[in-house]
């Protein structure tokens, strides 16, 4: 408001020009409408309030005056025509249509979003000073565009293959005579992780390989085009296909074939990485297996040892001969034999695995010949040891040979493998190749090594801007930036917070007023939080609650839809245009959420068929869809006054809850030791302090939450201006205590044994006395200066969306520590850390204040597990895209419950406050809006409700209200 509201010394003096109040007001309002949004007044229309009285008060005119105003359509106009004229302001018409089609076209490559194209379209109007059309114009421009783009990209792909590639890709479309189609056999989900699983993704890519489409067929077209086609390609039936023009059909299995490609080779470096780590697992179980089935002889050597141990303590006491008490008690070749005996079952632990590797040689032997001869690896300077070891193990496959070279390489071999390696006979050819085959894991993991044709193991350099494009406009980028990216600047600030934080902390320490902490020797000693609500808020909440009217979930979905039109994103994939049928699209958003799935949803409706509501998912649901879908209702709860009471929109949250996995021998999914033993799948939330869940995605559980949490902060699209986010202990690392603050969010993490973590400093550790246990070193400056530059590039690449940032902060925590970029990103990680943690032991309203946001998004859990009530919302879904959309779709109608409940509580506090029972201020920010007593979630689902605008709600309960203003007179 300020940028367009705020009028100039010579916009007043134009509208002082004006002879009565009114017409003053008025034309100053309408001045602020043609700079945004662009339009002038229509008839009968009136200003936003708050502009209506940000204007007056500049003028020093009454807002109430507007409607004089209002009543002269003459006047108006001629005040629009003044406007045009002294502003420099254009009607829209055919002079400047073709260049903004012109301009819609270029920007319609990079972006598939009919509102991003209409905002986009809207600001280059605005720039020229252009009156903006009717709405419906721009939306029809949007259209045309749009299909104009996309028949011109299904042309330029269609037109680069050649004629036997396009017979290629038509084989995908032949039906087998029991298989199916090979376009239905590229898209299977490999059924487990094993030397099986890997050898069918190597053939499935071959055959991808085969049909001839270059790789380079994707650099013609924009990658956001090209990811949208390919998804297009993993959604269309077979029957689909056919319906489609060539040209368009060609394309789209191109663009699917070209992605298919990338996922098969990410795929089967996954599948390499978890069969080696099985292999070291397996060896270990199989050693402490054998240590407990040896229990009784290990307990019996203990006691062997106890007696040794007193009866030499006793002799040395009673000054008796050593040898003497030895022959006696045990005897010299009794006790010599129990050393021995000890000694076997007292082997090094590694040695111990490495003997059991030869007995799982022979299940890697059944893909890693093909593994090699499919994939060509590069890598950094110091692994090229190993890269000319898997071509010595290529030819030795090709050749038949069973003896590794003499003159193989040698320097790739790990000190722990070199005895297993080499022996008297030479190099063992098992141990040589399992060494070579566990260090090109390592390599992928670390970023060491990279594979041709892959996504997420490509080059670490070519997720980041190109070097030229960032020689070229590093300038702008570093200007857009903010906080700023000097390194001066940065260095020169952190260095006198710190200085300051440390003192003001040792200073509280020396005079005991740490508050809630204190240092015991040299550990930290942090007091457990007490308890911050009021002790009545659970009575207050039942009482709020009861006015609440009782109401199905498909009532209140259709309820939300009325108020925000959440529906409307839910485009068809080609026409752009919103289903007409909102209850089937809802019915198919219930299916995913509540776990039911389609069949045993169309039994509950007895409106849908299974067959109906795969078509509607296929058409309508979609990633974006969902985000703008969600985005609509956050901004709605947003602009209740109750949603003020629980925070200002400004920090977030942000955990993982998990699911049991449905089948068996999962592929996506994979078990971790803290849920147990069974298979699980994440979904990982950022929850607004206005309870409103943001961003959801699905994950593994091994993947540790830390490198998801730039991805809800970058990614999300509602307007949350989120400046703090918390989290718990598995979301924390210091890189990411350094990308957070250089991208402009303060990272506060709850940190488990805090105490145990070294902070940093500038100076020397003993300039700080008293703090100097809970000091670990001091920050190499030079280091981040000297890669500052590096550091900048990651951030704007970030920025600009080159790069996803869980798959980046994934490839930081595993690369190599002496990598510049890791290491500088970690000394300004260790900076932000150890200001956070002097902030964190000074204010007890911070940690109360991280603890309220964490406990947020635990209250969140327990409604999806309420929503998600089928098989203990267990996955079975096998594809990433599907486990995405299940989580967004129970995201979604968590969120139109929290704005449901927000809305209706507000309601209902106003009630109490009229039957003079009003909720104290205190409990307010206590009453949460994920209350569900008064939803039904499970029965059938029947869509009888009609969609009402906001500002028309259903009836409290009338006989709480009763009894309740009874209770006040």
């Amino acid at each position: 408001m300020v940028r367009y509201g705020l009028l100039s010394a010579d916009d007043i003096r134009r509208i002082h020009e004006r002879r009565r109040e009114h017409n003053r007001l008025g034309f100053a309002v309408q001045l602020c409408l043609l700079r945004y949004p662009g339009w002038p007044l229509m008839v009968g229309e009136k200003p936003p309030s708050n502009l209506l009285e940000f204007v007056a008060q500049q003028i020093d005119a009454d807002p109430d005056e507007f409607g004089d105003y209002a009543a002269r359509e003459q006047t108006r106009q001629e005040h629009q025509g003044i406007l045009a004229k002294e502003y420099g302001y254009h009607p829209y018409g055919s002079s400047y249509a073709g260049s903004l089609r012109a301009h819609l076209q270029t920007e319609a490559l990079s972006t598939d979003s009919a509102f991003t194209l209409v905002q986009s379209a809207m600001e280059w109007l605005r720039e020229r000073r252009v009156i903006l059309p009717a709405l419906a114009t721009l939306e029809s421009l949007v259209r045309s565009v749009r299909g104009t783009v996309e028949r011109q990209v299904y042309w330029q792909l269609a037109n680069s293959l050649a004629h036997e590639q396009k017979t290629e890709l038509a084989k995908l479309l032949d039906l087998g005579p029991a298989k199916g189609s090979l376009l239905g056999w590229l898209r299977r989900v490999p059924h487990s992780c094993s030397a099986a699983g890997m050898l069918d993704l190597i053939r499935r890519l071959l055959w991808v390989q085969g049909t001839g489409v270059p790789n380079e067929l994707g650099e013609k077209i924009p990658p956001l085009r090209l990811r949208q086609l390919a998804a297009r390609g993993a959604r269309h039936s077979v029957s689909h296909f056919r319906r489609f023009p060539p040209e368009k059909r060609y394309a789209i299995l191109a663009a699917f074939l070209l992605q298919v490609s990338e996922e098969l080779t990410d795929r089967s470096m996954d599948f390499h990485r978890r069969l080696i780590g099985r292999m070291f697992r397996e060896s270990d179980k199989k050693q402490w297996a054998n240590f407990v089935d040896q229990g009784a002889v290990v307990n019996a050597k203990l006691l062997n040892y106890a007696r040794l141990t007193a009866a030499l303590a006793q002799a040395r006491r009673n000054r008796h001969s050593l040898d003497a008490v030895i022959a006696s008690e045990f005897g010299w070749e009794a006790l010599e034999r129990d050393g021995q005996e000890a000694g076997h079952l007292a082997k090094p632990k590694e040695v111990a695995n490495f003997l059991d590797f030869r007995a799982q040689y022979p299940q890697f032997r059944q893909y890693t010949p093909k593994f090699l001869e499919t994939f060509q690896f590069e890598a950094i300077p110091a692994q090229k040891p190993l890269l000319k070891a898997l071509h010595v193990l290529r030819q030795m496959n090709r050749e038949e040979r069973t003896e590794v070279p003499a003159d193989a390489p040698r320097s790739l071999v790990p000190s722990k493998w070199a005895p297993f390696v080499f022996t008297d006979q030479g190099i063992d050819r098992c141990y040589y190749e399992l060494c070579a085959l566990s260090e090109l894991s390592l390599g992928l993991q670390s970023g060491d090594i990279w594979v041709q044709g892959s996504r997420r193991y490509r080059k670490f350099e070519s997720y980041l801007i190109e070097p030229g494009i960032w020689e070229k406009h590093q300038e702008r980028f570093l200007e857009e930036a903010a906080p700023s990216l000097s390194c001066e600047s940065y260095l020169t600030e952190r260095k006198e917070l710190l200085d300051q934080e440390i003192k003001k902390v040792g200073e509280m320490v020396r005079q005991h007023r740490l508050p809630e902490a204190r240092l015991e020797g040299n550990r930290l000693v942090i007091s457990p939080l007490t308890r911050s609500g009021p002790d009545q808020t659970e009575k207050w909440a039942e009482k709020v609650y009861a006015l609440l009217p009782r109401i199905h979930l498909t009532e209140l979905l259709v309820e939300v839809d009325g108020w925000t039109q959440f529906t409307n994103p839910f485009t068809h994939l080609y026409t752009g245009q919103p289903t007409a049928d909102r209850a089937g699209l809802l019915t198919a958003i219930l299916a995913d959420a509540t776990n039911l799935g389609k069949s045993r949803m169309a039994e509950a409706t007895e409106t849908y068929t299974a067959d109906r509501l795969a078509w509607i998912e296929d058409w309508y649901i979609r990633e974006a869809a969902y985000a703008r879908a969600l985005a609509s209702i956050i901004r709605r709860q947003g602009e209740i006054p109750l949603a003020a009471r629980w925070g200002s929109g400004r920090t977030s949250s942000s955990d993982g809850q998990v699911f049991p996995v449905a089948f068996r021998k999962p592929v996506i999914a994979q078990v971790n030791a803290k849920y147990g033993r069974d298979p699980v799948t994440t979904f990982y939330t950022h929850v607004s302090d206005r309870y409103a869940p943001f961003h959801v995605s699905a994950i593994s559980s091994t993947v540790r939450d830390a490198t998801q949490v730039l991805d809800g902060l970058l990614d999300h699209q509602t307007d949350l201006p989120i400046e703090e986010h918390y989290t718990d202990t598995s979301g924390y690392t210091d890189h990411l205590f350094a990308l957070c603050h250089l991208l402009g969010f303060r990272f506060a993490p709850r940190i488990r044994d805090l105490s145990d973590h070294r902070l940093f400093c500038f100076e020397k550790s003993a300039d700080y006395d008293g703090l100097k246990p809970l000091i670990g070193g001091r920050i190499h400056v030079q280091t981040v200066r000297e890669h500052w530059d590096e550091v900048a590039r990651l951030i704007a690449s970030l920025r600009q969306g080159t790069v996803t940032p869980s798959l980046l902060v994934s490839k930081l925590a595993g690369h190599p520590r002496q990598n510049h970029l890791f290491v500088a990103l970690r000394e300004i990680g260790r900076i932000e850390r150890s200001l956070f943690t002097w902030s964190w032991l000074q204010d007890p309203e911070l940690r109360r204040r991280v603890t309220a946001g964490l406990n947020k998004g635990e209250a969140h859990h327990t409604l999806k597990r309420a929503i998600r009530f089928y098989k203990r919302g267990s996955v079975s879904d096998r594809t990433q895209l599907d486990q995405d959309l299940n989580a967004m779709a129970l995201n979604l109608v968590v969120a139109a419950i929290t704005l449901w409940n927000t809305a209706y509580l507000d309601r209902a506090l106003s009630a109490l406050e009229e039957a003079r029972i009003p909720v104290p201020s205190e409990y307010l920010p206590h009453i949460s809006p994920l209350g569900w007593e008064h939803i039904i979630l499970t029965g059938t689902y029947h869509w009888k409700g009609r969609q009402t605008p906001w500002g028309r709600f259903r009836p409290l309960r009338p006989d709480v209200v009763e009894r309740y203003g009874a209770m006040g007179a």
